[in-house]
């Protein structure tokens, strides 16, 4: 059984994730969980409190979904479709990366909420890098691999965030092909 707060917090994720955190307020997160604003606030005194802890339980959740899912694979290729996968998952929910949405608000966020999507992002390149390492690949796509990880992300984010407007939703599978090649 989820708690309240477990609760909570993947209500606000799901919230951000469709419409930014500007859609958040805690009147309507406790409505949607059958509690008051009250409760809200018992559990996270602060939006940026809230933030912070949704995408650090994010960071935690999409590195487990990419170690499981590179768990079967036996090739740099393939850990690299795992993680667009993931953004192909995303998209088929109509979400966007908890991160990424976090992202395009930058300016808003509070210092502590930004260091957590900067994380998010360190890891995930991190990941990456760890990748390419572990499977003998020095230069994927022609690039260092810090480089490609870069680039990499980057290609991720911007496709799924595109893929939001109907004219963009190829986005992502054009990434799966560049992945094919470049790899």
């Amino acid at each position: 059984m989820e708690s309240t707060r477990q609760e909570l917090l993947r209500k606000a994720t799901a919230t951000v994730r469709r419409a930014g955190s500007a859609a958040l307020n805690f009147r309507d997160l406790g409505q949607s969980v059958g509690v008051k604003s009250s409760t809200v606030h018992y559990y996270f005194p602060t939006k940026s409190d809230l933030l912070n802890e949704a995408a650090s339980e994010y960071t935690t959740a999409f590195a487990t979904a990419l170690k499981d899912g590179a768990r079967a694979s036996k090739s740099f290729r393939q850990d690299m479709l795992v993680l667009v996968d993931l953004f192909v998952g995303a998209q088929g929910q109509e979400l966007s990366c908890l991160c990424g949405m976090l992202a395009t608000e930058a300016d808003l966020l509070d210092p502590a909420v930004k260091t957590a999507v900067n994380g998010f992002f360190s890891k995930l390149q991190a990941w990456v890098v760890d990748q390419a390492e572990a499977r003998g690949v020095a230069a994927p796509g022609g690039l260092p691999p810090a480089t490609f990880a870069r680039l990499l992300v980057s290609l991720l984010e911007g496709a799924l965030l595109l893929s939001r407007l109907q004219a963009h939703r190829a986005s992502l599978s054009a990434a799966r092909d560049w992945i094919r090649k470049a790899t």
